[in-house]
């Protein structure tokens, strides 16, 4: 039996690529709702961040439950796929996991940048980006961060929803399977959404005037130095 075909380590992957994937939920459900927590206004999303940071940001948790976890996520789900490609397999073609993988593709292009332009400004430069940075990048480049923060958010949401409700049968939850399931994806993935993009529109300041806040803020700063941004064609103070 070639290493290929070996149904044992199919199962392995399956299951390490369930439990990670489940596992890094925790963190993405609470990033998910602090972005939606942008529609109620900068304290009510920066009040919410700090709370989240104080946990996700404590070294063993952050390694644990965030880095760790999304690693061996991605890699076992690429394994998988070049292992499908050797045996010369089609992709499951059923809607759901259709949309799975292309969100995975949205997610695997965007997701690094983000992390880099996010956890890197606090790691290397010490700036840790809040409700100022993401609406900057929204006065910035409108064109490209309005629909990339809307089409990156949608595809994590429905990644993480439909990712758990397939992994959590694999783990022993057989009741959550079958077609209710799919049923509760598509509804949580609707009302997500709807949240998500309120969330999006908050930050372009589609509720409040948050253009000073973004401008003369310590992320804005911090891209002006890099030498990426003009605060000053934007309104910014000296």
């Amino acid at each position: 039996m070639t290493p290929v075909s070996d149904p044992h380590t199919e199962r392995t992957l399956v299951t390490v690529q369930a439990a990670s994937g489940a596992l890094f939920a925790v963190f993405l459900l609470a990033h998910l709702v602090n972005a939606m927590a942008a529609a109620v206004g900068p304290a009510a999303y920066d009040g919410l961040q700090a709370q989240l940071r104080g946990v996700y940001h404590v070294p063993p948790v952050e390694v644990a439950l965030v880095a760790a976890p999304l690693l061996v996520h991605v890699g076992a789900s690429v394994w998988r796929m070049l292992r499908r490609r050797r045996r010369g397999q089609r992709p499951p073609s059923a809607a759901r996991s259709r949309l799975q993988r292309w969100s995975a593709v949205v997610l695997l292009v965007f997701l690094f940048g983000h992390v880099l332009a996010t956890r890197g400004a606090s790691l290397i430069f010490g700036v840790w980006p809040g409700f100022d940075a993401i609406a900057f990048t929204m006065i910035w480049d409108p064109v490209y961060f309005i629909p990339y923060y809307t089409l990156f958010s949608i595809a994590a949401l429905y990644h993480m929803i439909n990712g758990v409700a397939v992994a959590l049968p694999r783990l022993g939850a057989r009741r959550l399977s079958g077609p209710r399931a799919g049923r509760a994806v598509a509804g949580l993935t609707v009302v997500g959404a709807v949240l998500l993009v309120l969330g999006v529109a908050g930050f372009a300041g589609a509720f409040a005037d948050v253009r000073r806040l973004a401008v003369d803020g310590d992320y804005a700063r911090l891209l002006e130095r890099l030498g990426f941004a003009d605060r000053a064609e934007l309104g910014g103070s000296p």
